[in-house]
């Protein structure tokens, strides 16, 4: 038996003191990413995704807690709601960190993400630019996107555009039903005609 296995091994075995035939190359090693991680590294639709759904468990949260409002007192509500106040800023600041990360950029550029208008340069950073090729001083390069993460990063760019085309076409449609009641005979009128 042990000399079919060291047949089969061939020269790998022959010499114990060679050195090993595998290449190492951080080219094909990827980080597996979580959502709540605090380090590591995550591309630009895995950043659309994860916001997307910390925008959408916050949005959940929220509404059971205001539904929970009328039952508890005020001093629980007024504790949630700081809670969950100060998740809605630091999850995606989290978030934000691990895409600055793939970028090269360290925690000290969160600051740019917090200051009002220059925080829209580093939002078109971050949506843009294309993360460092192989590994960097953050780590290896994120994992490849699947099937779930495309379909949640697309979610938020769908209710947006539908968001639009409803402010579009929201009030056309009420203007069109006025013009349309404004131009119908009333309905006593036809009664009237009828009865003639």
């Amino acid at each position: 038996m042990l000399i079919k296995v060291i047949d089969y091994l061939g020269p790998i075995v022959s010499n114990i003191y060679a050195a090993p035939h595998t290449h190492f190359s951080d080219s094909n090693i990827s980080a597996a990413t979580r959502l709540f991680a605090l380090n590591g590294r995550i591309g630009r639709v895995r950043w659309i995704a994860y916001s997307t759904a910390l925008w959408m468990l916050a949005s959940v949260v929220l509404g059971l807690l205001l539904q929970l409002a009328a039952f508890v007192s005020t001093d629980f509500m007024f504790l949630a709601g700081t809670v969950l106040t100060f998740s809605i800023w630091l999850v995606p600041l989290l978030v934000a960190r691990r895409r600055l990360q793939d970028l090269g950029l360290g925690a000290l550029y969160l600051i740019g993400v917090i200051i009002p208008f220059i925080n829209l340069y580093f939002i078109f950073i971050m949506l843009f630019k294309r993360g460092d090729e192989g590994s960097n001083e953050f780590g290896p390069p994120p994992a490849p996107n699947n099937r779930g993460v495309y379909v949640l990063a697309f979610i938020l760019p769908a209710i947006m555009v539908i968001g639009i085309l409803a402010a579009i076409a929201l009030p056309a449609y009420m203007k069109y039903t006025d013009k349309a009641r404004a131009n119908a005979p009333s309905v006593s009128a036809q009664a009237d005609h009828r009865q003639a």
